[in-house]
Formats: structure tokens, sequence, C-alpha cells
């Protein structure tokens, strides 16, 4: 009996010690986990704040891939610096927004709005490029205006040219590209003997072009020479007085009747490429009488001046209009002039091809 319970209490004795035994491997096993996630956590945050001062460096040296990178990295590691990391995120979408619209305004020839998008981000990629470039278009710009505006209108062309849609440079080749089509006209009237049409077309250019004002004196002096076209006559008439003239009859080649709307009567004869050899204006007493002596003569000198409106102004020839009663009449341009009374008191006004 006394061999058994002996037995019994070492077998309790040992469950006892087994069980503490157990405990304090517990113990230590939950300190350890416990020191060992403490050490992981603490990595993890010195690890996040080194991503994080990468970010912010990276992020002060203008290199926002590499900053977003670290910024994101910082976010994963430690969430709790997530508020700080998003005000550089805010900073980066800004900065990229800011190119983007610089950009896509540059490509649409807004320069304006393209140089205020790249000025507030000048060190961020290529953006200094952008400027540099709108810098170099608004001098060019500023050059080319000075060109045209000092006459140079040919090379301010060029110029023009090769600044694209840049502020106003098209128009400025469209107004250049006008006085070049005026002043080729002009030169081809002048081939054609037409110096009153060439006069107008050189006159048009409102400007001096290139040698345009020698070539206005050049076609005065060559005036006495010209001939006269039936229609570019018309077309001086109705300019003058402002009236209206239809035919009544037209033989091409040969002759011409007409009536202009206050009743005065223009017949003739032409040549067969439309120049007027012979022209007579007769105003019936009829018309005379309802016009007036003063309006009669006015109309006579509008009639004159029809035949070359540059070389003189209206007032001038109605002065001189008396000069036209004399037997060897005024030569005007081209044309000699007479002026008499017809049958029944009708004032004839008669223009003679003289070469």
């Amino acid at each position: 009996m006394k061999q058994k319970k002996k037995t019994e209490y070492r077998l309790k004795r040992g469950s006892a010690c087994g069980r503490a035994r157990r405990a304090c491997t517990l113990t230590l096993a939950a300190l350890a986990a416990l020191l060992l996630a403490s050490s992981c956590a603490g990595g993890d945050r010195e690890a996040a704040q080194r991503a994080f001062d990468r970010g912010a460096a990276a992020y002060e040296a203008l290199d926002m891939d590499a900053a977003k990178q670290a910024f994101a990295e910082c976010c994963r590691l430690d969430g709790s610096l997530y508020e700080d990391a998003k005000q550089y995120l805010d900073g980066i979408a800004q900065y990229e927004s800011l190119y983007l619209q610089g950009v896509a305004a540059f490509e649409k020839g807004d320069y304006n709005s393209a140089y205020s998008a790249f000025l507030g981000i000048k060190d961020y990629l290529n953006s200094a490029d952008y400027l540099a470039r709108i810098d170099s278009l608004k001098a060019d710009y500023e050059s080319a205006v000075a060109l045209y505006e000092a006459g140079e209108y040919i090379r301010s062309r060029a110029a023009f040219m090769q600044l694209g849609g840049y502020q106003r440079s098209e128009a400025y080749v469209a107004n250049v590209d006008a006085m070049i089509g005026l002043y080729n006209e002009g030169i081809s009237l002048m081939n054609r003997s037409s110096f009153q049409n060439a006069i107008r077309a050189f006159r048009a250019i409102n400007t001096a072009f290139l040698d345009s004002e020698e070539l206005i004196e050049l076609c005065r002096g060559s005036e006495g020479g010209e001939t006269v076209k039936l229609g570019e006559y018309i077309a001086g008439y109705t300019a003058e007085y402002g009236g209206s003239v239809n035919f009544v009859s037209i033989n091409p080649g040969i002759l011409f009747d007409m009536r202009d709307s206050r009743g005065v009567v223009i017949c003739g004869a032409m040549d067969e490429s439309g120049v007027v050899r012979y022209i007579s204006f007769c105003i019936p007493k009829t018309v005379s009488d309802r016009l007036g002596a003063i309006e009669t003569r006015s109309a006579l000198a509008h009639c004159i001046r029809a035949l070359n409106p540059e070389l003189a102004e209206h007032e001038s020839i109605l002065a001189d209009i008396e000069g036209c009663f004399t037997a060897q009449g005024v030569k005007y341009g081209c044309m000699r002039v007479h002026l008499g009374d017809g049958m029944d008191g009708t004032t004839v006004l008669t223009a003679e091809y003289e070469p």
C-alpha cells in the first residue's frame, strides 16, 4: 500500500510541474511574438518615413514620377502618413494639369494661354523650352510687324509665313497677297495700254507698294495716248452722275446708241475691240430746260470726265468747258472734244479719237 501511494504522489507532482512548464512556454512565445510584431511595426514606420522623405526630395526636384512612386510606397507601409503625402500628391496633380493645359493651348495656337500655364511650372519637364519658343515667336512677330510698317511688305510676308498662325500673321500675309494681286493687275493693264485702269489698280493698294508710285506717274504721262473702251466709258459715266444707261441699239464693231435716265442721248462708233472712235452726247432742249443751264453744263462736264476720270476733276472741267466751243475744241486725253448747238436747240457734245 505504501508503495502505491508513493507512486501516485509522484504522478500528481509531475502533472503540476508540467502545467507550470507549459504555462511558462506559452508566456515566452507570446512575448516573443509581441516583440517581433513591435519590431516589424517599427521597421515599417521607419521605411515609410524614408519613402516619404524620398518623395519630398523628388517633388522639390520636380521629378514627379519618382515622387508619386515614393508617396505610394509610404502610404502602403504606414497609412498614418497618407494626409501628409496627399498634400504632395495634390501638388503633383496641379503641375501635371498645368503642363497638359499648356501643351494643348500651344498646339491650338493659343500662345498667350500656353505661356501663362508654362510660366507657373517653368522648371517642370520641358516647360522652359515651350516658354523659350513662345518668346522667340513673339520677337520674330514684332520684327515682321516692324518690316510691314516700314513698307518692306515682301520681306515682312516671308517673315510672317515662318510664324504660321501666330497672332495675326496670317492676316498680314493675306494683306500683302492682296497688294501683290493689285500690283500685278496694274502691270498687266499697263502692258495693254489701259493706263486709267492701271492707275486705279495701283491706287487701290492704298500705300506705296514696291514702285507703284513711280508707275502711277508713268501711267499719267502715257494717258494722252490711251484709248477709251465703251464698257469702261459706260462704267465711268454712270459713276459720274449716279444714274443708269440703257442700250437702244448696238452693232458690235460699228455703232452704238444709248439713253441715260435723264434723257441724254449717247451714240457713236467703235472698232472691233470696243475702242471708242467717236462719241456724241445730245441733250434735247426739253431735257436742258428741265435741268436748267447750270445743271446742263454740269452734265456735259460729267460726259467729258467719263472719257478719262484720272485726267481732271469735275470742277476743273466745268470751269474750262467754254474752251470746247472754240473751233479747235479741247484735247482731253486721246479725244478731241467739241461743244455746240444742234437742231431744235439740242446741245451736242462730240469727242473724236485723236492719236
